[in-house]
C-alpha cells in the first residue's frame, strides 16, 4: 500500500511538512497570562482570578427553565406577567451567572480538568425571586432546587435570612449586583 508523496499535502510550497507548525506568540501569550495570574494573587483575595467553565446546555433546557418559572409565578400570584425576563436572559442566568448550580450550593464541585463542554442537568433547578417584593426580573432571580424554592418562597421578606444565613445572602446579592451592572447599567 503506497501512502504517497508527502509533498503532495503541503499547505504552502516549500513548507516542513512532517512538522506540526509552531505559533510564535503562544509562548508570548502564556507567559503574560501566568503574570497576571500572580499579580492579581500577589494583590489580595478581591482580585483573585478566577477560571470561567464553560458549560453546555441546550436550548430545550432554557426553555424548561423559563417554562418553570412562569408555572411557579403562575402558582403563587395568579399570573406570569410578572416575569420579566426573556429566553435569552434565562441562558445568560443558567449557564453565566450561576453556571447550572444551585445559589446555595458555596463549593460546586466542578470535575478536575474544569467543566468545560459539560453538560450539567438542571431539572432539579428552578428560578425564582430572590426577594419576594421585587418583580421577577434578572436581577432578582436565584437558581435553586425545587425544594429549596419552595421553602424560600414561604419568606415573607429576607430578613430571617439574613440573620439565619448570612454568608448565602452576601454572595447571591454580590452575584445579582453583578447581573444588574451587566444588563441594565
Amino acid at each position: 500500500m503506497e501512502s504517497g508523496n508527502p509533498l503532495d499535502y503541503q499547505i504552502v510550497p516549500n513548507f516542513r511538512v512532517r512538522t506540526i507548525p509552531v505559533l510564535g506568540t503562544t509562548p508570548a501569550l502564556f507567559g503574560m497570562a501566568a503574570a497576571g495570574f500572580v499579580l492579581c494573587a500577589l494583590a489580595g483575595p478581591e482580585h483573585e482570578v478566577h477560571g470561567e467553565p464553560i458549560i453546555r446546555l441546550t436550548a430545550l433546557q432554557y426553555e424548561r427553565a423559563l417554562q418553570r418559572l412562569q408555572e411557579r409565578e403562575r402558582a403563587r400570584f395568579g399570573t406570569d406577567e410578572g416575569v420579566g425576563v426573556d429566553l435569552d436572559e434565562v441562558a445568560y442566568l443558567l449557564r453565566e451567572v450561576w453556571r447550572g448550580f444551585s445559589a446555595t450550593d458555596p463549593h460546586r464541585v466542578v470535575p478536575p480538568g474544569g467543566d468545560k463542554g459539560l453538560m450539567r442537568a438542571t431539572a432539579h433547578l428552578t428560578f425564582t425571586r430572590w426577594d419576594p417584593s421585587k418583580p421577577a426580573t434578572a436581577d432578582n432571580l436565584v437558581l435553586l432546587s425545587t425544594s429549596e424554592a419552595d421553602e424560600h418562597e414561604q419568606l415573607a421578606s429576607l430578613e430571617p435570612l439574613r440573620r439565619e444565613r448570612p454568608e448565602l445572602v452576601a454572595r447571591v446579592e454580590a452575584v445579582l449586583d453583578r447581573v444588574r451592572r451587566e444588563l441594565y447599567y
